[in-house]
């Protein structure tokens, strides 16, 4: 029987643990700084040499093992050491924070902002993810702003919009006709409009949208309990209430503004404030 082994320990062998989705972005060669609380401060330098073929069905992890040169013989087997892996190159892409993607499934959306309110759905192909960006491969240019926050909300409006808008027919100019308020507006006499000739629902629109408009409306009246805020519908913005509630035209949440905020609104949708 043997009485001993003698290692020749001038070179180690380390083994590292790697995230499944982390694979794509090693490879053989890859160059790794390592450290040892045992040396503080000493940095260490490796490549990894192989790839374990075989993934951990708990952990979700593969295997990798780095060569690491102990010429002055100062490491031992079984030391706990941190790794840092240089990734290998991906080329130069634009990048954007995770919490702007959109993903429907079959498809991952950013929202562009054009400016002046105005915002864009846009389709992107992603690629790389690291530290809460993910590389955009088709999409988007560099400079490009999107929404970070609240592009859920601006996705759901635009959606409802959409769907609104199958169920409302539109007049020559392309814009909605609201038929139902059309109607609650037209009072008729049917004994004075036997000889007269039928009204077109188009001028019926347009004149009942500048009646509405050319209202006036108080705000401050609105807020009851005078603690100088309200709550507004972020899509019909003259339904305004001092109570927290839903837009019955749209089935939207109400959202409390300032007093201030709320003619703001309105005057940039072409209401007039008191």
């Amino acid at each position: 029987q043997p009485l001993m082994h003698i290692s020749n320990l001038s070179t180690l062998w380390l083994t590292a643990d790697i995230y499944e989705y982390e694979l794509a972005k090693i490879e053989l060669g890859s160059a790794a700084k390592i450290r040892f609380n045992y040396f503080p401060g000493k940095v260490y330098d490796g490549r990894i040499s192989f790839i374990y073929p075989t993934i951990d069905s708990k952990s979700r992890t593969a295997t990798v093992r780095i060569d690491v040169n102990n010429l002055q013989g100062k490491l031992m087997p079984e030391m706990f050491a941190n790794v840092e892996i240089s990734g290998r190159k991906l080329g130069v892409h634009p990048i954007i924070p995770e919490n702007a993607v959109i993903r429907s499934g079959m498809r991952n959306l950013v929202i562009i902002s054009l400016g002046d309110g105005k915002f864009k759905p846009q389709d992107v192909i992603l690629g790389g993810y690291s530290n809460g960006y993910y590389q955009v491969l088709e999409g988007l240019s560099a400079g490009t702003k999107v929404v970070t926050s609240a592009q859920f909300l601006i996705d759901s409006e635009s959606n409802l919009r959409a769907a609104v808008q199958q169920f409302v027919p539109a007049n020559k100019n392309g814009k909605e006709k609201d038929s139902t308020k059309a109607m609650k507006n037209m009072k008729m006499d049917n004994k004075k409009s036997e000889n007269k000739k039928p009204m077109k629902m188009n001028g019926t629109k347009k004149q009942v949208s500048e009646n509405i408009k050319a209202k006036i409306i108080n705000v401050e009246a609105v807020d009851k309990n005078h603690d100088g805020k309200v709550y507004q519908c972020p899509m019909d913005f003259d339904v305004l209430s001092d109570k927290p509630g839903i837009d019955p035209k749209c089935g939207m949440k109400l959202q409390e503004v300032t007093i201030a905020e709320a003619k703001a609104n309105l005057i940039e949708h072409g209401f007039k404030v008191k």
